[in-house]
């Protein structure tokens, strides 16, 4: 008899009925904040709740939400001088996750990266979708140490 919390990945076999997303991340990107002249790094985590393609079967590209675009879309509104506060570069950047109507949920965490050991401040913002057809936004702001 084999035990449960022994099995591996590979042999768990989940009915179909069962799976109804999977989850995509991005975790400690560095962002330089501030434009051509950024004077802060920022530590960015993405979490995305995604419904599953409608064939799992098919290995398509276009079946899949891209980690790159998130990326390339965060590093572009750190850029933008006009987003003055990590609130609103968060809110920005959670926003495009959302844009695509496969993400159920998203949640992005900005922090100063700042020396060793040392403790810093975040902030953090959930959004998901209501129904899948509304999105709402759980706002949540952290800081850990001085």
């Amino acid at each position: 008899m084999i035990r449960e919390d022994k099995l591996l990945w590979k042999d768990r076999v989940l009915p179909l009925g069962e799976l109804s997303f999977y989850r995509l991340f991005v975790r400690d990107l560095r962002l330089d904040w501030g434009g051509d002249d950024a004077d802060e790094t920022l530590s960015l985590s993405a979490h995305l709740s995604i419904d599953l393609p409608p064939d799992l079967a098919a290995d398509r590209y276009k079946y899949v939400v891209c980690y790159d675009r998130i990326v390339t879309g965060a590093k572009s509104f750190a850029n933008d001088e006009e987003l003055g506060t990590v609130e609103a570069l968060a809110d920005r950047i959670v926003e495009h996750c959302m844009a695509d109507s496969r993400v159920r949920d998203a949640k992005v965490a900005l922090s100063p990266v700042v020396g060793k050991n040392l403790g810093h401040s975040g902030y953090e913002i959930y959004r998901q979708r209501d129904n899948l057809d509304d999105a709402i936004t759980v706002l949540k702001k952290f800081a850990v140490g001085e």
